[in-house]
């Protein structure tokens, strides 16, 4: 079964270990064991490229890290890609989060 990592238990993508096909069913890992409940690969997913492992609803934070990156800019459903055509990133919001919590001034 294909497989995804999770780096956090609150997020809601994965990032691919090996290219994702449609049709397919993958697996989420967290610390190296399985998380969560697999879900079907809705469209070509690329190694290293962001999956859903949730629905994440437009207006949602999309989580990674276990901090926001991104928000969805349209309905994002469980084993999509979850990439730039469907979510805006947050980047400098997601700095000042990480920032604030490791003690460095920005």
């Amino acid at each position: 079964m294909p497989r995804a990592l999770l780096l956090d238990a609150a997020d809601n993508v994965a990032t691919a270990l090996e290219p994702l096909r449609p049709g397919a069913s993958v697996e989420f890992i967290l610390k190296g064991a399985p998380f969560g409940s697999p879900v079907t690969v809705e469209n070509e997913i690329p190694f290293g490229f962001k999956v859903s492992v949730k629905t994440i609803q437009k207006g949602d934070l999309i989580i990674k890290y276990g901090r926001p990156i991104g928000r969805a800019i349209t309905d994002i459903a469980p084993g999509r890609i979850v990439h730039v055509e469907n979510i805006e990133g947050c980047r400098a919001a997601a700095t000042a989060a990480l920032l604030s919590n490791s003690g460095v001034e920005s």
